[in-house]
Parts: C-alpha cells; structure tokens; sequence
C-alpha cells in the first residue's frame, strides 16, 4: 500500500490520448539523492516532459507536408515535428536519406532559384535547387525582346528568333536567316530588278539576297507607297492555300481569307444553337462551349462576360451556420455565397432550451431516464433508446440499402429496420409509394435487366426494371463494329459512324456521308458529251455537274486544245517517275500525279480512320496519334484542343487511400490522377466483410468531423476516432494540469491524475469509480 507520494511524473500515451501517472514510494531522502527507489507504475507509457508538471508549452506544427527524414532513421511531415520529437534532420524527404552528393570544388558560380549562390551547378543540384541563372546572386534583370519572328544565325550556330535575343544571349551575328548560314553567294546575270530594304537597286533577288538585304518591292526604287501591315502573328489561310501572317498581309497580296489559321483549313464546326452562354478567356460571351470551342477560345467561366472576381478565404475551419441552415467553413467562405450567418458553430443552431410537459420518456446515454426527448437536449445528453432505462437489446439489421416506405409514411434502409422499429411496410422504395402501376394489355414483348420477359415497356416500368433489349428473352449477343469513322446517313434521317453501326441499329443506309442526304441529281438524257477535269467524258453538262466536276472542254475526252500553264514552280512527280514544274505542266503531258514535290515521292504515311483524338503542339486536333506523326508533329495531350490546364493542389497532409492501392496526400492529388477515393487515411484500407453495426447509441467524433452513432460505424466508413462523444471534441487536456493532483479511478479500470483528465480521455467522459488511484478499496 502507497503511504507517501514523493514525486509525480506526468505521462502520456501520444497514439491513445490516456493521461496517467507513475507513483516513487522513497524510504530514505538525503542531499536529493533517492536511494531505494520502489517504482510502482500502472502502464508502461512514454515520458511526455522531465521535471515537475505541468509540461512546457505543447509544441504545436502547421499540417503542410514537406517530409524530413531524422537522425533516428524515421520520417517526419515536417521539421517542425522532428524538432518536437528533439530529433536532427538528417536530409529533406523521406528516409532513407540518399547517399552523399559529391561536386568538385570547381568554382563556376550560379544563383538558385532560392537566391542563394553555389559554387556550382552540381551544388545547386544536391540542394535539390533549381538554377535561375548563371553568376552570383542577384540575377541581372531579364531581357525583353518581342516576338517578331526575324531569325539569325548566332556565331555559335544556333538559330535565335531575332537579334535581339541573340544580343540577350550574347552571342554576335553570323548572318541573317536560320542556320547554318549559306555558302558564298553566286548570283547569275538576269536583269530582273529589286528594290531593297536599304532603298537600293539590286539586279535580282539573288544579289539582294547576298547583300543580306530584304527587298521591298519588285522593281526598281523607289518603291510604290507601302502596304503597311503590323508584326502581329495572326495567321491565317489564304484563298490561294498558302499561310500569311496576318489578314493585313494577305490583304496586301490581294488574296482572299479562307479561314483562320495555318493552312490547310480544318472542316467547318458545327454547334447546335442551344444557348447556354460562357465567357472566353478573350472576354467574349459565346453562345454556348462548342462555340467557344469552334473559336478555339478557352472557357474563363459559365455565364455572360465578364466573369466575377474570384472570392478568395482561407482555410482556416471556424464553422458557422448560414441563414440557409447549411454549415460553411468559416464566416469568410459564408460571405462569397452570399449567405448571412445565423450563428456560430455548426448546423442546426440550437434554439433557447425550453420543454413541454409532455411525458414521453427517454432513456439517455447515461442511463438515465428523461421525461421526454427534449428535456434530454437540453441536458445535452444523447439518447439510447425510446422509454424508461433500462433500454431493450438492441435490433441488429445488415447496412444493406433496399429501402422501403412503412405505414408511418418513412422511409427505411431495408425491412429488417423497418421490424425494428415496429412498424409495417406499405411498399417497397422510398416513401411516398407510387400510385397503382396501370399498363394496357399491348403484347409488345421486352426483356428486362433482370432478364425476364415483359408484356411492354410498361410493365417492365411498374416493376421498376431497365430494358436490356426489344423481344423476348435471351437478348441476342451484342453488335460489334470497328471505330473506323466512315459516316453514313440512315433512313431513320440520323448519321452512324459506318455502315456496321447502321447494320447494327437495323437501319437501311439512305446516302453515304452525315446526314441530311443531298436531294436526288436528275438530268435529260441528252446527249451533248463534255470532258470533265477529271479526264472523264460525261453525256451533258448536267450529269457532270451532278458528279460535281468541272467542265474542261465541250466534246469527249481528250480535249484538242493547246496545254497552257503558268510559270508557277511548284514541283510534282510524275506516274512516270519524272519531275514536272507543276501540276498543269505534268497533266499537258498526259501524265498523273504520284505524289506533290520533287522525285522520287516518299513512301505513304498510311493512318486507321479510328477516331481517337489527340491535341498536336502546333495547336490542332488530329484524328489520332499517327496523323500526327504523318504531319511530323508531337502530341501535347490526348483529346481535342485546347489541352487542359495543369493539376495543381495544396501541398496540405490529409491522406486518402485511392482504389488503385496508392496513398494521396489529399483528395485533390488523387483526383488529378482521375482516382475515386477508396477511404479516408493511408493504404491499405481496414476491411469490414458485411459491416453489421449494433444500433448501441455511443456517439464518437470522427477526425473528418462528423459524429456516428458507434465506434462501429465510423470503422465501417473507414474514419479515424477523435473522440468518444459527440462532435466538435471541445476539451483541452493540456490545460488539465492546472487542476492539480487528485488521483480517480474510472469505471473501466484506469487510473487519471484527476477529474479534468477524466473526462477528456478517449473513452470519452469516463464515470468515475472512487477518488484516489485503482483499483478502489472495499
């Protein structure tokens, strides 16, 4: 038996939240030295501080997750928590740490993107820390250029887009253009005259050329006045199929817009005329996303321009309940819906504590019985059962959901807890049931989901089963085609992708292409034979238009009269394997075209029609991965332009357990690598075969917040206790200390320094046995 306590150690269990104490009975004190020390200690737990209590300041760290791995080989979420643990940061990240980064003692110094100078790049690279340039710290300013595209050889051979940003490179000129630069330049003697950029005469556009000189206008100087047109790279496809810079400067050339952008034209995009209005990121209202999608414009939010600011809060979490009963974070976050606060904490806001006199009794958690639910709230004590204590065993129901509506017009999960609570069923689903299900006799078999046959569709309907297929049971196997993108257009006035899409929905093919179908082609059957361009002859005019072929002369193929081409060169090749200046020169010696460009043509980049769009990094959509390696153009993201923004989240601690098996820092990681959240917390998820939870009301407070009816429950959600009562948990332990040293035995067997400590353990507030330390004398 303890007859003297001489020191009092204050201890912690940090994972169970249990405050106990250790008791040192001394026979002999002298100089402050004990001798015969007989330690009598209740549970083995870890010192939470040396010396008297109570314990210094708690040390308290930001959730930010920024790993460290300590000199005690263990992983840490921040330094901050290693200090706590007065435990050295052995590195940054998790342990273990990675072997020593070794640099030689080169001293070629660069500025990291921390503002600190290292001795090298290698030494920048073991800090883990970018380089934003090179020299010591600070970085000169940047240097600005414009964007005109005006390219030049650098004397390091690399190409820089004007001089400017060879200049900001440091690097001197070679010559103008890309490189590598040109040989010396030969010019022949053909007088044809220039004018150039310096308003000199040139010969022709070689010798200008080899003085380095743009030219300004054909001819001689001076030039007639100017086409003046801005730098401003704006594309766009000309009538003539070629890529101007600008509207201005294919406006100069008298050349008319096919549409904007590179050449060639991409098909015309077609939107419905729904109108659901977006503002793009140009700061115009478009009818509805396709339209903004057709202009290749961004979506800077839904709704008319312009957009609203953005409402910005912290995240700091001091709930409040708005004047439309729903819980915001805090009074900020009430503020950008726009909603008024009707009281601080969290919803419901309880209401002046007043009660009828109404005996309808309860018995609460504490076993005690209360005249009616009411009076109970107003003890704050929640309840265990309906009627006087002790309570009945509890009615134990499956958490399968098969709701059903019972006699008192509720709904319940399934029937078992409808038996529960002693009341019948009057349908099965939720409440209000339906109104009697009435079909007529129609014999219009259909097969259900459930894989039974159906009169009609009705019926099928009234219990409540989705149609697999039209006709009786079994539901032929399903019709499979290719994704080959060859539309065609039903009789049914609606385009399928192909014609096995078509065979699939048991639609007859009215026309070849998307639909609506042209309206029918008819001709005389006069014969007036014409040659079309095609080199086809046909019986009239009218039946070579029906075929949309020009006319290239009156009579049959071949046409009789002269060849006449321009001196254009834009080379083709040949069905003769021969290079022709263009295309009208090859088709005057009656010979096809193989391919565009000089012999001998290129093999054929051949591509499926499987439509899988991807976005290419000229901007465009292509039809799949390899039309764009035909077009020699890498993939920036998969799906049609323009890509999607980058997935950026907080860097704040809250795992979740994704349901490929990978934990996430926080819900916002997981869903940017487009994985559901198996539960909340680090892998492997706890696993709870058929989850059957007694109906046992001892409410806990999880750490998302919410409070459960049981221990139980919350373990079925896979959530974490933070404290067994009712959430928010609202005691301090730490501030128990100031309560001074009264030993009390709780009911459950355990031992608290005093009641304070009691009642904020995580057994919630534990009824207390006898004063003093267990267990408590006869």
């Amino acid at each position: 038996m303890v007859t003297s306590i001489d020191q009092l150690i204050h201890t912690s269990d940090r994972k169970s939240r249990r405050y106990e104490v250790n008791y040192m009975h001394t026979t002999n004190v002298a100089n402050n030295l004990v001798q015969d020390v007989l330690v009598w200690n209740l549970r083995k737990t870890e010192v939470a501080c040396s010396g008297k209590c109570p314990c210094r300041t708690n040390c308290v760290c930001p959730k930010i997750y920024f790993p460290v791995c300590g000199r005690d080989g263990k992983t840490y979420g921040n330094k901050c928590m290693a200090i706590c643990g007065k435990v050295g940061v052995a590195c940054n990240g998790n342990c273990p740490c990675p072997p020593p980064c070794v640099c030689t003692k080169e001293y070629d110094p660069v500025c990291g993107k921390d503002n600190k100078t290292y001795g090298n790049k290698c030494m920048a690279g073991c800090a883990k820390v970018g380089i934003a340039c090179n020299g010591k710290c600070p970085c000169p300013p940047a240097c600005v250029c414009t964007k005109e595209y005006a390219p030049v050889c650098g004397t390091d051979k690399k190409t820089y887009g004007n001089k400017c940003m060879a200049g900001c490179a440091k690097v001197g000129i070679a010559c103008n253009g890309k490189c590598p630069c040109p040989p010396p330049c030969v010019c022949t003697k053909e007088y044809v005259p220039v004018c150039g950029t310096d308003r000199k005469t040139y010969g022709n556009k070689c010798m200008a050329g080899c003085a380095q000189v743009g030219i300004a206008c054909n001819g001689k100087c001076p030039c007639p006045p100017p086409c003046v047109c801005t730098e401003e790279y704006a594309p766009v496809c000309g009538t003539d199929k070629r890529t101007y810079g600008n509207k201005c400067t294919a406006g100069c050339v008298k050349v008319g817009i096919a549409c904007n952008g590179k050449c060639p034209c991409p098909p015309p995009c077609v939107c419905t005329l729904e109108y659901a209005p977006v503002c793009g990121t140009d700061s115009k209202t478009y009818g509805n996303k396709c339209a903004a999608g057709c202009a290749k414009v961004g979506i800077a939010c839904n709704g008319k321009c312009p957009c609203p600011p953005p409402c910005v809060c912290t995240k700091e979490y001091a709930p409040v309940c708005g004047t439309d009963n729903k819980t915001y974070g805090n009074k900020c976050v009430a503020g950008c819906a726009k909603v008024g606060i009707a009281c601080n904490g969290k919803c419901p806001c309880p209401p002046p504590c007043v009660c009828t006199k109404e005996y309808a009794p309860v018995c609460g958690t504490d076993k005690k019985t209360y005249g009616n639910k009411c009076v109970a709230g107003c003890a704050k004590v929640g309840i265990a059962c309906n009627g006087k204590c002790p309570c009945p065993l509890p009615c134990v129901c499956t958490k399968e959901y098969a709701p059903v509506c019972g006699t008192d017009s509720k709904t319940y999960g399934n029937k078992c807890v409808a038996g529960c609570a002693k009341v019948g069923i009057a349908c099965n689903g939720k409440c209000p049931c339906p109104p009697p299900c009435v079909c007529t006799k129609e014999y219009a078999p259909v097969c259900g989901t459930d894989k039974k046959t159906y009169g009609n569709k009705c019926v099928a309907g009234c219990a409540k089963v989705g149609i697999a297929c039209n006709g009786k049971c079994p539901c032929p196997p399903p019709c499979l085609c290719t994704k080959e993108y060859v539309p065609v257009c039903g009789t049914d006035k609606k385009t399928y992708g192909n014609k096995c899409m078509a065979g699939c929905a048991k639609v007859e093919i009215a026309c070849n292409g998307k639909c609506p179908c042209p309206p029918p082609c008819l001709c005389t059957k006069e014969y007036a034979p014409v040659c079309g361009t095609d080199k086809k002859t046909y019986g009239n005019k009218c039946m070579a238009g029906c075929a949309k072929i020009d006319i290239k002369c009156k009579g049959k193929c071949p046409c009789k009269e002269d060849c006449v081409c321009t001196a254009h060169y834009d080379p083709v090749c040949g069905k003769d394997k021969k290079t022709y200046g263009n295309a009208c020169v090859a088709s005057c010696h009656k010979v096809g075209v193989a391919c565009k460009g000089k012999c001998p043509c290129k093999p054929p980049c051949i591509c499926t029609l499987e439509y899988a769009p991807v976005c290419g990094k000229d901007g465009k959509t292509y039809g799949n991965k390899c039309q764009a390696g035909c077009h020699k153009v890498g993939v920036a993201c998969n799906g049609k332009c323009p890509c999607k923004p980058p997935c950026i989240c907080t860097l704040e601690h809250a795992p979740v357990c994704g349901k490929d098996g990978k934990t996430y820092g926080n819900k916002c990681q997981a869903g940017c690598q487009k994985v559901p959240i198996a539960c909340q917390g680090s892998c492997p998820c706890k696993s709870y075969s058929n989850c059957i939870c007694t109906k046992e009301h001892k409410p806990v407070c999880g750490i998302d917040g919410n409070t459960y009816g049981n221990k139980c429950q919350a373990d079925c959600k896979n959530v974490g206790i933070s404290c067994n009562h009712k959430c928010p948990c609202g005691y301090d332990c730490h501030k128990c200390s100031s309560a001074g040293m009264h030993p009390v035995c709780a009911s459950h067997g355990e031992t608290f320094i005093n009641k304070c400590f009691a009642a904020c353990g995580q057994h919630g507030q534990a009824t207390i046995q006898c004063e003093g330390p267990c267990p408590c004398k006869l």
